[in-house]
């Protein structure tokens, strides 16, 4: 019985050990992108970004996968008993808390952080479009072209931010 309380406790260090390297190899590639996005961009930067991004990208995925795998394994062994493990301890029970969880989760996945300088970022990426077709982009919107793209969409289609289908336009 010994034996096994020594090999469970061994296990144990060894997966918080590359637990924790892996941690540290994440904040490290963020640190790198970071400084990277902040200098001025040379031949070899934009490699050394896109290297580092994939590099970093590769971790994330690989963290992914792993606590996708492990809630499977809770969810099998576990179900619906197991609500601790997928919100943090947090029990949640009133249709505000929820909403404010969902409204946290997904505003925390779909933000980024500002990046100090955005011209930087542009710096390395030359403009593919001509001058002529800049100035028709930017320009105000014709009520022709609007009446057009109006009657080329779907009737019956999801409905824009204001809530009406594009029928409602469309025949009024």
């Amino acid at each position: 019985m010994n034996k096994l309380k020594n090999l469970q406790i061994g296990l144990k260090k060894w997966a918080n050990a590359i637990k924790r390297k892996k941690g540290e190899l994440k904040k490290r590639l963020t640190k790198e992108l970071e400084v990277f996005l902040m200098e001025d961009r040379e031949h070899g930067a934009l490699a050394k970004i896109i290297d580092t991004k994939i590099h970093l990208n590769m971790e994330i995925e690989k963290d992914e996968v792993y606590w996708e795998q492990r809630a499977r394994a809770n969810w099998l062994q576990c179900g619906d008993r197991n609500t601790t493990y997928f919100h943090d301890g947090k029990e949640i029970i009133d249709d505000p808390g929820l909403q404010e969880a969902a409204k946290t989760y997904f505003e925390n996945m779909f933000t980024s952080k500002a990046v100090a300088n955005p011209s930087k970022v542009l710096e390395g990426i030359e403009g593919s479009i001509s001058h002529e077709t800049s100035e028709g982009l930017q320009s105000p919107f014709k009520e022709e072209e609007v009446q057009m793209a109006l009657k080329g969409m779907g009737s019956t289609k999801a409905p824009g931010p204001d809530g009406f289908p594009a029928l409602f336009f469309q025949k009024y």
